[in-house]
């Protein structure tokens, strides 16, 4: 049976990946959005490459969390397992799509097309899945003081 504590330690642990995904977006604010960016050459190689890695790390807390959702849980503990495992998926969904950016954008750095209507559309997909995760978050949250 998983314990109280437990629970709390998983969420942790999920918060401590988003803390690695928040360094990782707000790279891609500073660098890729601004004026300055224009005259500099940016390391978006890099930036997929440490983002995928990001996401292997995001997929193993998932299946780890999918394997104790297996366990006999009270009602409180279980609302808020079952709303951290929608939190790490959504985020999950969240850093493919950033990595999905960040490749595209290196590719468009090699010298490959990225039209501006197919870089929109991966943005838009992008947002949407920001503001997936952050209402997950919410309720996490609000759970999580009830525990």
């Amino acid at each position: 049976m998983v314990t109280t504590n437990q629970l709390r330690n998983e969420a942790w642990e999920v918060n401590d990946l988003l803390t690695q995904y928040v360094i990782l977006h707000n790279h891609l604010l500073k660098s890729a959005g601004t004026f300055s960016s224009l005259f500099r050459k940016i390391d978006f190689q890099k930036l997929h490459d440490e983002t995928v890695t990001l996401l292997e790390k995001f997929q193993e807390k998932t299946t780890e969390l999918e394997n104790l959702a297996k366990d006999n849980l009270g009602e409180k503990e279980r609302q808020f397992f079952d709303c951290l495992l929608s939190y790490t998926r959504a985020l999950t969904e969240t850093v493919s799509l950033l990595s999905a950016m960040y490749y595209a954008l290196n590719e468009k750095a090699k010298g490959n097309k990225l039209s501006l209507k197919d870089h929109l559309e991966n943005d838009k997909k992008y947002q949407v899945s920001i503001k997936n995760y952050l209402s997950y978050g919410v309720k996490l949250n609000n759970l999580y003081k009830s525990l």
